[in-house]
């Protein structure tokens, strides 16, 4: 039969052995676990339950795409604290309120490629359930646009036209 105390008083609320071995919703504290067999010997052990550090998402400031309309952003997503020794996650991310994606895996930190300029909400889950949202914008280039301004309306053959141009967007250094 079995007892349980926690921080010096029965986790069942009365002083009685009970038949099952298992003990649940235990909260954070000291315990000492009691055995007692069919001969009226007893044995003990302590232990101790934790809570471990909230996790929550990090997320490195994102690679925009190199163009405007672009697919080509990156971010790196990253579940800080938490338990360590529950080494499995799910991160799931939506672009601008659409269908969202999941990957499972057991690695806290997470690359994700080939994004497009917009809104991401990211959603981590560890194995025990706790989950944690952050949020990323990832920006673009403005649209790279020419506008070409010859000097005159029309060339004789031969003669020398000089353009002028105007150039807008993309990004820097142009060439």
């Amino acid at each position: 039969t079995f007892l349980l105390y926690r921080n010096g008083s029965s986790v069942s609320g009365n002083e009685e052995y009970q038949l099952d071995s298992l003990f649940t919703n235990l909260g954070v504290g000291a315990y000492t676990a009691y055995v007692k067999d069919n001969h009226g010997c007893i044995d003990s052990c302590s232990f101790n339950i934790t809570q471990p550090d909230s996790m929550y998402c990090h997320i490195d400031p994102p690679t925009p795409p190199t163009c405007h309309g672009g697919g080509n952003g990156s971010m790196r997503i990253t579940a800080v604290g938490g338990p360590r020794t529950i080494k499995m996650f799910s991160f799931t991310w939506g672009h601008n309120g659409g269908t969202p994606t999941s990957v499972n895996q057991p690695d806290s930190v997470l690359v994700i490629n080939t994004l497009r300029a917009g809104t991401y909400i990211i959603t981590v889950t560890d194995r025990n359930n706790c989950t944690s949202t952050c949020q990323a914008n990832i920006t673009e280039p403005a649209q790279l646009n020419i506008n070409v301004i010859p000097n005159a309306d029309t060339v004789c053959l031969e003669q020398n036209l000089i353009l002028h141009s105007n150039i807008t967007g993309g990004t820097n250094p142009l060439s």
